[in-house]
């Protein structure tokens, strides 16, 4: 035929070994063992697997198939038709097995870890969901757009891991330096490409209370600028502000040694310094 052709969806693990184990309660075959180059052969016909991650029963290390896609808690239990339909049908004593704090199932919470991501750099995260299509008529898997509700966030400890571990506000880059180069770098106005280039600069404060003011003063005490930082701690943003080094009257920052005041409404405040070189 010049090739294979997908006439169904893909089929869950306990329909594959219903049709091509021994029987449908044989734990000791898995379809991962049956790849390409190792084909299954079965009456008159031969097939191979490929893992999908949207068709895995168990996510993680599975077999020889890894995927960075795992389930949040091991510990939960599957909600039943029953649950689903109507959760207050769930006994009280099995509510923290069942659902998390904002009443979601524990059973559908998955979480991918992304790597090697930069700190100053703004990334756009979405999660999308799509079906499998149609293969009989020919409709291929239609999938949300991406564009559609994406939350931007930068790789910084959240409010609660900083609260948690009594994390000290930062700033960066420290000292700032004007031949860095940071735009050249992709560090400073990837969304801003028609702005010039003292419009998009950043020196960025990091572990921040959700609620705090920022003050920079000179080395004189003068207020050079103040930043009111107020977001919901639920907001990937809540611990991270920024300074675009333009003064409180508008003017470019000059070049110097300035001190940052972090306040927030419960008294603390942290202190530090920050060099530009303009």
């Amino acid at each position: 035929m010049g090739g294979f052709v997908l006439l169904e969806r893909p089929y869950t693990l306990l329909e594959l070994r219903c049709l091509y184990a021994d029987s449908c309660n044989d734990t000791s075959w898995f379809p991962v063992r049956y790849p390409r180059h190792n084909p299954l052969s079965f009456g008159d016909s031969i097939f191979y697997f490929e893992p999908q991650d949207f068709n895995r029963s168990v996510l993680g290390n599975y077999h020889g198939a890894t995927t960075q896609i795992r389930k949040r808690d091991t510990t939960f239990l599957k909600p039943t038709a029953e649950w689903i339909e109507d959760t207050a049908a769930i006994p009280d004593s099995l509510h923290d097995k069942v659902l998390t704090e904002d009443g979601y199932f524990l059973y559908y919470e998955y979480e991918y870890t992304i790597e090697n991501l930069l700190p100053s750099v703004p990334y756009w995260i979405n999660v999308t969901a799509f079906d499998y299509g149609s293969p009989q008529s020919g409709l291929t898997s239609l999938e949300t757009s991406p564009t559609v509700m994406p939350v931007v966030t930068y790789a910084l400890e959240s409010v609660d891991e900083v609260l948690a571990k009594d994390l000290e506000v930062y700033v960066y880059p420290n000292p700032y330096r004007l031949d860095a180069g940071y735009r050249t770098a992709g560090f400073e106005g990837l969304s801003d490409q028609d702005r010039p280039d003292d419009r998009v600069r950043r020196i960025h404060f990091a572990n921040l209370p959700s609620k705090c003011t920022i003050h920079i003063y000179s080395l004189d005490g003068d207020l050079v600028r103040e930043i009111e930082h107020d977001i919901d701690p639920a907001d990937p943003l809540a611990n991270h502000d920024t300074w675009d080094l333009i003064t409180r009257n508008t003017q470019l920052v000059v070049s110097g040694l300035y001190y940052w005041v972090v306040e927030s409404p419960d008294g603390k405040t942290q202190i530090g310094k920050v060099a530009i070189i303009m």
